[in-house]
């Protein structure tokens, strides 16, 4: 079992596939690290098998038609996708790993390779008393539960904040420290920055959030059976975020206008964008 954190674990991977003769692999965990390890596993000539608890792929950065060409493709070149549901037990069995999976169907795998993003140790708050949830609970200046406690980065929960990224973490941090310099600044969500998926054969971008909301509206354009697809997210003329797939020209322009802060696009300009490609 491995996770994946650095180069160093890469080639311990690829050390251990090849001493030991492995031929499958499990990866848990379908987001953009997990799909990308699945790939590099197939390049060394393993049989591959995604197992995510999300009812699809991606599912912080993509819609599900762009996740639908997605696990088309992955499958096309030979990667098995495995979706709502995780994994109960692993159980050895010989040389095999048995992988007993929550919806009652079991595996037989060499490796399992753990891709599940990261997960606060909140041992030490909730021995102090502060509130927890999956993380240590903070207002937007960065405080706990109790006003002399700061809590920034992985370990800090607020609504919209996003874990995993040091740019967030890092803006937290002067937060506290103006706070605890009586400053009223407080921290402001950020988007999420744009992802373009690291697996060749398929263009996918996407930036922001996709999440229906009553001020935003859903622009999209594409055809799944042709392995294409546009979604723009628009706010009164921003775009507040996107997904494309295979339609590089578009995903281009969509990112370049979200990122100018007084944009507001009009009607046509929104067609325009999405018509890029066709």
């Amino acid at each position: 079992m491995f996770t994946l954190r650095s180069a160093e674990d890469a080639l311990t991977i690829r050390r251990w596939v090849q001493q030991s003769d492995s031929r499958r692999a499990i990866v848990l965990g379908g987001g953009v690290l997990g799909v990308e390890a699945a790939e590099a596993l197939l390049q060394v000539g393993m049989k591959v098998t995604i197992v995510h608890n999300a009812e699809f792929l991606m599912n912080r950065q993509l819609d599900m038609h762009a996740a639908v060409i997605l696990k088309t493709f992955l499958g096309n070149k030979g990667i098995r996708v495995v979706t709502g549901t995780g994994i109960e037990t692993i159980t050895e069995s010989g040389e095999m790993k048995q992988v007993l999976l929550e919806d009652g169907r079991v595996l037989v795998t060499d490796i399992v390779l753990l891709c599940i993003g990261v997960r606060a140790n909140v041992d030490l708050a909730r021995s102090a008393g502060l509130k927890v949830n999956r993380g240590v609970v903070v207002d937007r200046q960065m405080r706990s539960s109790d006003p002399d406690i700061f809590c920034v980065g992985d370990a800090a929960e607020l609504p919209g904040a996003m874990g995993g990224l040091w740019s967030v973490g890092s803006e937290q941090g002067k937060i506290a420290a103006a706070a605890i310099l009586d400053s009223d600044r407080s921290y402001q969500t950020q988007a999420l920055p744009p992802v373009q998926l690291k697996v060749s054969g398929i263009d996918l971008k996407s930036f922001g959030k996709l999440d229906d909301d009553d001020a935003s509206e859903s622009y999209t354009e594409g055809d799944v059976t042709k392995h294409t697809w546009k979604h723009l997210r628009v706010d009164h003329g921003k775009p507040v975020g996107g997904v494309f797939v295979n339609s590089p020209l578009a995903a281009a322009a969509a990112i370049n206008a979200s990122k100018k802060p007084d944009v507001t696009l009009s009607a046509q300009e929104i067609q325009d964008i999405l018509h890029k490609d066709s």
